[in-house]
């Protein structure tokens, strides 16, 4: 009986969950259109938010119980996917459940703040990947199946989306579901108090605009129509109402969308109008200025009739121009899109205002009117600085010079008038005028301004570019610190001095997440754009120490960036020294071809070519080759200060000085050589190519005596080439070192794969002291014996520099360049060795049984 009691409690509950509230809707009553949606506004604002994420009661916690799945109320059910995921799993290191924001949280830009954020009548549960999938995709009908093919759950979705298209179209049991939530995101949504005015339009969204607005309209009619509310959706908006204390009034009443919407019962004409201006503007007599829009049809009966009076004209394809044009209706379509071009040409020089309408007419539905516009005359020239102020939407007119911009699109161009900057770009769809353009183009651009993740641009169509000069003089850098970056410096052409690289030593990669780096000045921090893959930059060695940068200033969401254009404006604080010779390492900056001229002194070269040097300055090192008889490069000595000048080289990945005309002057002689800088194998990468390296306790894989080729070094986990370049070289016939040697070399490079060479068998130093001038030590090694782990103790705490092991072989079975005094040697069989162990000043031993 108590079972049965409790029973009767829960569906009596549950009956008193599903009611709608007494009066509820009364102030909605007898409305339809904008006068409904602003009551249904009224009714449903000010709901109570909850947070994203919180200790106490947050969306999570909500959703859970709005989407429990009711076959296993331990789990809840994925939006798009159907799965059913377990409901504790909430995220769970990508292995669990997210929270889809049905409406892009992109499409606004609210991200999950308070309102619009964590509004739950537009969160649902889903699968990681599949909410990756859907990203901030447009909703609309589309033809290939989303299969998830990643993470926990996994299969067949029921989803659909599409290559060529950004869109996204929901399983069949939840489109209309999805829809219902669009409506109630557009109604709850107005703008007012500081929320986002979210709007649904007839059109596909751009992927990565944050315009406050959704699509398609006529697709979520549709469904709205096709998937009627049903049981687990009238569960969902009472348990959130219990939570939020308001309501989807669309799932309360769907006819209320007809009302505000429409209906997709008979045929449909809609207008998307994404990149079109009503106002042409300014056009002079004898020039023309075009745009294009889209007419969409649904259940279309019959042919579409489009007219428009003169001095206004129209086209299917941008080419042939009349009063009308009929577009013709292909039976048994449901959905049919139309592209159509309006172009406005004054045909007299009388300074006058146009107005026209622009007539849409076909069976079964009202006329539906573009209303246009535009005057005869000359375009007013405006600055870009009070252009930039006009205000997304606004058509501008304005001039300037190139000074960059390919970094991030092919289309994309920078300009600059000594005001403002301004990014231009040539509407997508539309003939591209901007991607033929290079520094120094001097240009007049007509076009609407957009916004692409808060960067400003000229996009929009009307949009025509004019080029009026090229080889203009191109602005000087502003000087700004990495504090400064900010909105009144976008577009514009800045340099930041004195930064240093976070990722040093790596190599530039270009486009997505890799294209980002950050620099560092004394005020800050700032990411580097290299935006395509194709950029001068990449594949080039990230510089270490302190660097001047020059760039312009773009902005991505709420980061702002700065973008260099080539090698070029990763620039030396040095300089040139006013002398014209920069730094081998700005050299090594420049395009294969590019001429420069540097300083330094030769360290090594003829081991693998009598005619090749090796030239090092301190900041890096090149190959210096020249094969002309009267300033020959063989000349040149070991310890000689050169002044070198040619054009760079790139052989089979080693760069040199080698394209004629090639000059060296010798400053002086018998200099000492630089440090060679102590690395590991490991190490050895593209930032110290042509550069002196010192390897500590290496060994020679081979035996015997040294001939011309190649031989193996390792320091027990890694391994490199060390070659023997020539027969003449003073190590040939000398017998192969079989204990650890330390090896003074400089660093080569074949093909992505790097190799060492000596100047003569000096550079190869057997060293003697690691095993007979070692001073033995009791309790070096704690403890003794070992089965894994062991701890170094050193005398009056002198710091560990190298740790070797030996075994009784003499091999060297265990070797770490470190400071760290604990080391591991479980991998090492059961036996007696000595470690020997390095200080700065000392080398100590002791022998250990490893058991």
């Amino acid at each position: 009986m108590k079972y049965a009691l409790t029973l009767t409690l829960f569906v009596v509950c549950f009956i008193s969950l599903a009611q709608i509230p007494d009066g509820y809707y009364d102030n909605a009553t007898g409305l339809s259109g904008e006068e409904l949606k602003t009551a249904l506004y009224d009714i449903i604002k000010g709901h109570t938010e909850f947070p994203y994420s919180s200790s106490t009661t947050d969306t999570w916690d909500i959703l859970k119980e709005s989407d429990r799945d009711p076959n296993n109320a331990q789990n809840v059910i994925g939006v798009y996917s159907g799965f059913s995921m377990d409901a504790d799993a909430e995220y769970n290191d990508g292995d669990g459940w997210t929270r889809e924001h049905v409406w892009a949280k992109s499409r606004g830009d609210f991200g999950t703040e308070l309102g619009a954020g964590t509004d739950v009548h537009h969160l649902k549960p889903e699968d990681n990947s599949t909410n990756s999938a859907r990203s901030n995709r447009s909703f609309a009908e589309c033809n290939e199946a989303y299969v998830d093919a990643s993470g926990t759950y996994q299969g067949a979705t029921g989803s659909y989306f599409s290559s060529s298209d950004f869109v996204w179209e929901p399983r069949a049991a939840v489109k209309g579901d999805i829809a219902r939530m669009i409506f109630y995101m557009a109604t709850r949504y107005e703008g007012e108090n500081g929320e986002p005015d979210l709007e649904i339009v007839e059109k596909l969204v751009d992927q990565y605009t944050n315009n406050p607005e959704h699509g398609r309209l006529t697709d979520l009619l549709i469904w709205h129509e096709e998937d009627p509310v049903d049981d687990f959706e009238k569960n969902r908006n009472d348990v959130i109402y219990s939570y939020q204390k308001n309501r989807n009034p669309y799932i309360d009443h769907p006819e209320y969308v007809a009302e505000i919407w429409g209906t997709v019962a008979g045929p449909i004409v809609t207008i998307d109008k994404a990149t079109f201006v009503p106002d042409f503007g300014s056009v002079a007599f004898g020039e023309s200025n075009t745009q294009a829009y889209y007419l969409n049809g649904y259940k279309l009966t019959g042919d579409v009739t489009v007219s428009v009076d003169a001095p206004f004209y129209l086209s299917l394809d941008n080419s042939s121009f009349g009063q009308s044009v009929t577009l013709t209706h292909e039976s048994n379509k449901l959905t049919e899109s139309f592209k159509i071009y309006l172009k406005f040409e004054p045909q007299q020089e009388d300074g006058a205002d146009y107005t026209a309408d622009v007539t849409h007419t076909t069976e079964g539905v009202s006329a539906v009117v573009l209303s246009v516009s535009g005057s005869e005359g000359e375009a007013q020239i405006t600055s870009i600085l009070e252009a930039r102020a006009a205000g997304v939407g606004a058509l501008v007119d304005i001039t300037g010079v190139v000074i960059g911009g390919e970094n991030n699109s092919s289309s994309s161009r920078v300009l600059y008038d000594g005001t403002a900057g301004i990014v231009i770009r040539s509407p997508d769809n539309e003939p591209n005028e901007t991607a033929d353009l290079v520094l120094g183009d001097s240009v007049v651009v007509s076009g609407v301004l957009t916004e692409y993740n808060n960067l400003l641009q000229v996009n929009g169509a009307p949009m025509s570019v004019t080029l009026i000069n090229q080889n203009a003089q191109m602005p000087e850098a502003l000087p700004l610190t990495t504090a400064e970056v900010g909105e009144a410096y976008e577009s514009q052409l800045v340099i930041i001095e004195d930064v240093e690289f976070a990722d040093a030593g790596s190599t530039f990669k270009g486009g997505g997440a890799d294209g980002n780096f950050t620099i560092s000045d004394a005020t800050g921090t700032l990411t580097l754009r290299i935006g395509n893959s194709g950029h001068p930059l990449v594949g080039k060695t990230i510089p270490a120490g302190k660097w001047n940068v020059v760039g312009y200033v773009g902005q991505f969401g709420s980061d702002y960036q700065i973008s260099p254009r080539s090698t070029d404006d990763i620039q030396s604080p040095a300089g040139s020294g006013g002398d014209g010779y920069i730094s081998i390492q700005q050299a090594r900056f420049g395009d294969e071809g590019d001429y420069v001229s540097v300083k330094g002194i030769v360290i090594g070269g003829p081991n693998n070519s009598q005619h090749n040097r090796v030239v090092y300055d301190g900041t890096a090192g090149i190959v210096v080759r020249s094969l002309d008889e009267s300033n020959p490069s063989a000349d040149l000595q070991i310890g000689d200060s050169v002044m070198v000048s040619g054009g760079l080289f790139d052989y089979n990945g080693l760069l040199e000085i080698e394209k004629e005309p090639v000059t060296i002057e010798v400053l002086n002689t018998g200099n000492v050589l630089p440090d060679y800088q102590v690395i590991t194998i490991s190490e050895i990468n593209n930032s110290y190519e042509s550069e002196p390296v010192l390897l500590q306790q290496v060994r020679f894989q081979q035996s015997g005596t040294f001939q011309s080729g190649d031989y193996t070094v390792t320091d027990g986990s890694d391994e490199v080439a060390f070659v023997v370049g020539q027969s003449s070289h003073d190590l040939v016939g000398m017998e192969i070192p079989a204990t650890p040697v330390d090896v003074y070399a400089y660093v080569s490079e074949v093909n992505g794969k790097y190799e060492i060479y000596v100047n003569s068998k000096d550079d190869v130093k057997v060293n003697s002291t690691v095993l007979y001038s070692a001073e033995p030590r009791v309790n070096l090694v704690n403890p003794n014996p070992v089965k894994s782990n062991f701890n170094i103790s050193m005398p009056q705490e002198q710091a560990v520099s190298s740790v070797l092991i030996y075994n009784l072989n003499g091999q060297v079975v265990y070797s770490k360049n470190t400071s760290e005094k604990q080391h591991n040697i479980k991998s090492l069989k059961s036996g007696t060795y000595i470690v020997v162990v390095r200080s700065e000043d000392d080398v100590y031993f002791q022998r250990i049984i490893k058991q």
